[in-house]
Parts: structure tokens; C-alpha cells; sequence
């Protein structure tokens, strides 16, 4: 995922409305979690008083990078 979001060759979108990003290119298409993402669904969460969020799996992330 971050060679991904790191090449030149893929467009990286953040979605507002649906709080979510993705990055495209070619024919390629990958939705993601990232910080940003994160924090939206928190302030969400948290400005509605709901008791949490989902997020995808943070498996294949960057933990040393992304995570901190």
C-alpha cells in the first residue's frame, strides 16, 4: 500500500462525503484506511456520541510510518 501511495502512476482521492480515500491508476483501484480517514470517522463518532468506528484492516500498512 505505501509504494502504492507513493508512486506517481496512482492518483490518491479523499472522499469527504463518504469520510474514505482510495487511490487509482492504470487500472488499478484500492480503497485504504489512513490517518485522515481515521480521523474522520473518530470526529464523527464523537460529535454524534456513538461508542466507536470501524476501520479496514491495518495489516498491510506501514506501522512504522503511517500508525505514529
Amino acid at each position: 500500500v505505501c509504494n502504492l501511495t507513493n508512486s506517481p502512476d496512482f492518483t490518491y482521492v479523499f472522499d469527504r462525503k463518504a469520510a474514505s480515500a482510495y487511490i487509482y491508476g492504470g487500472k488499478q483501484w484500492l480503497g485504504l484506511e489512513d490517518p485522515v480517514t481515521m480521523f474522520s470517522k473518530a470526529s464523527y463518532a464523537k460529535s454524534h456520541s456513538l461508542a466507536g468506528i470501524m476501520i479496514f484492516s491495518l495489516a498491510a500498512d506501514d506501522y512504522e510510518v503511517i500508525l505514529m
